[in-house]
């Protein structure tokens, strides 16, 4: 053997021993109650996921199905120090077992990283291993025996109920993955399970009973498992949520397990509710949903109505910002917001109801539901402001109105509504320029959102008003823009301000632009004020200042019809920019 070949196979000996020892540190620090160290757990966890990535895609089941083979070199490596006989389910068993008996530890970051390694581990097996084979496995029939018994785990635990929810991943992984699987006597198994080991009479038993629920709902993407598990299931929930639920509205814990559960029901991934006329589940999720989103919404509004005026300017610095330290404006309370505009955008985004025919066949769920998803944005806007990453939502909450629904929102509800669309829009944009929020790099994704939903609600009230024909749409919006047309004119000042204010925002001024572009189209009286009020500003300027930038205001239109199309959008750009090296020549001449 040449020294080179010697060197190598060195190499693998001690590649393979040093993986040995490891192993055994596992095994001997996991028998050592005594010893925790949060640092050597996440670290054992790391090396065991780190194996597994490395050896996993060498998997092979045996001929006669009793054991798992593996061809990667790092597991032959180790093979001959560790006594395995080449079965590589003994050391992913060994690994399991480690990865399950960490559920009883009290550490949230030990048991995530158990539960996403565990999750993990089975997606691989399951996708390498023949169903039939993967079901016979030792790790399988014990996971099924023992079934009951996990919930006596830390999860048992209120502060660990989130992590019930990867918990039943992992089994709808297991047990009802695909159609290969016996999916129908597993979820008959697995909603029992959850059924008799929560109870659902007290608050503690009925959030783990959402949470492990949500597991399932979330996972489950086939059209026909999941029908089947709406099926034996949503009536028990239904009554749960109206009957239980409905009277919890002061739990924050148990509102916000709720909310999970209804917004992982509603997901309509991979198209999973099927359009067929004898499904009719869609709209007795919907409804349900709704009537206990609005009465909470109700419920909310009017507690928030009772505070005093101190308790709501109640006032405190934390971390560099104002917050408000009422119950309501607790962070718990801030997440429920945005769990009740999230699941909004999983009905809106899903697809599966068409919500325009709910008030022409008489049922006014969708138009209350609206009408309470505004209410929503317009309470909490305010404070929300100090929370950056809950803005983006309560935008997206807007914009999916102003896409979808404003006929109907028009049409059946005040069109004030609009207005209060426009002004929540409009006042949280101003709320973060105020407090400097507007130099974040995540200030391009406000902006645009607001851009978006200024030119999705000009856009469809151009069309309406153009439309020759007389109809009660087209009266409300002549009646919104005779009441409320200042406020497009206030937006349209604003952004002439902030585009040529001495800290100009260049990255921002094209999304401003089409801002501008949208509100000054609708209507000649808007630009006609617009273009008065902008020159009153500079009233103290030469005349021929004055006149210069009125020619240059008029000339923003030259070329460029009253259109919302991209081309005219890039005229105006191209006018505009040119209005601004006359204004910014006025400005630096001063």
């Amino acid at each position: 053997m040449c020294i080179r070949d010697r060197s190598v196979e060195i190499v693998k000996d001690y590649v393979g021993r040093i993986i040995a020892k490891l192993f055994e540190i596992v095994r001997i620090v996991s028998e050592q109650e005594k010893i925790f160290s949060p640092v050597l757990e996440l670290s054992m966890l790391y090396f065991l996921e780190s194996f597994v990535d490395c050896t996993v895609q060498g998997v092979e089941v045996s001929q006669d199905g009793s054991n798992l083979q593996c061809v990667a070199k790092i597991f032959q490596y180790a093979n001959q120090f560790m006594g395995l006989e080449g079965n590589y389910y003994k050391l992913v068993e060994f690994i399991l077992k480690k990865v399950v008996s960490n559920l009883n530890i009290h550490n949230r970051c030990v048991m995530e990283y158990s539960l996403e390694l565990f999750k993990k581990i089975l997606l691989r097996m399951k996708q390498h291993l023949p169903r039939d084979k993967f079901r016979k496995l030792p790790l399988t029939y014990y996971i099924s025996n023992d079934l009951p018994n996990f919930s006596q785990t830390a999860l048992a635990s209120k502060d660990f109920f989130k992590l019930r929810t990867t918990f039943y991943e992992i089994l709808s992984i297991i047990f009802v993955d695909d159609y290969f699987d016996d999916y129908i006597s597993s979820l008959d198994r697995l909603f029992n399970n959850i059924i008799v080991t929560n109870n659902a009479s007290d608050s503690l038993g009925l959030i783990s009973l959402f949470r492990d629920s949500s597991g399932i709902a979330s996972y489950l993407d086939i059209t026909k498992i999941f029908k089947y598990f709406v099926k034996i299931s949503y009536p028990t929930y239904s009554k749960l949520l109206i009957e239980v639920v409905s009277n919890s509205f002061d739990d924050v814990d148990v509102m916000s397990a709720a909310l999970d559960f209804m917004i992982a029901l509603s997901k309509n991934k991979a198209q999973r509710y099927s359009f067929d006329n004898n499904n009719i589940y869609p709209y007795k999720i919907f409804k349900d949903f709704s009537v206990i989103v609005v009465a909470y919404i109700q419920d909310l509004r009017q507690k928030v109505s009772t505070l005093s005026g101190n308790e709501q300017r109640l006032e405190n610095y934390l971390h560099g910002r104002y917050i408000c330290l009422t119950y309501f404006f607790s962070p718990k309370r801030v997440k429920m917001i945005g769990k009740l505009t999230m699941l909004f955008k999983t009905f809106m985004d899903g697809k599966y109801l068409n919500f325009s025919v709910f008030h022409f066949f008489g049922d006014y769920t969708f138009v209350e539901y609206l009408r309470a998803n505004i209410d929503i944005n317009s309470i909490f806007y305010p404070i929300l402001t100090y929370y950056p990453n809950r803005l983006i939502q309560v935008y997206e909450n807007i914009m999916r109105i102003s896409e979808n629904v404003l006929e109907i929102m028009l049409v059946y509800l005040d069109h004030a509504c609009l207005a209060d669309l426009i002004l929540i829009s409009f006042n949280i944009i101003k709320k973060m320029d105020e407090v400097g929020e507007l130099r974040d790099l995540q200030d391009d994704v406000l902006v645009s959102k607001f851009n978006v939903i200024i030119h999705n609600i000009c856009c469809f009230c151009f069309e309406e008003m153009n439309i020759k024909a007389e109809s009660d749409l087209k009266l409300k919006i002549d009646e919104f823009m005779m009441n409320y047309y200042k406020i497009l004119k206030d937006i349209a000042l604003y952004v002439l301000d902030i585009c040529f204010s001495k800290d100009q925002r260049q990255r921002l001024f094209v999304l401003w632009c089409n801002t501008l572009f949208a509100i000054l189209s609708l209507s000649d009286r808007i630009f006609d004020e617009v273009k008065s009020e902008f020159l009153q500003k500079y009233s103290n300027f030469s005349m021929e200042a004055l006149q210069s930038i009125s020619t240059a205001f008029d000339a923003l239109y030259s070329d460029v019809e009253k259109k919302y199309d991209a081309l005219n959008g890039d005229k105006f750009f191209k006018n505009f920019k040119q209005f601004a090296k006359v204004m910014l020549s006025v400005l630096c001449s001063r």
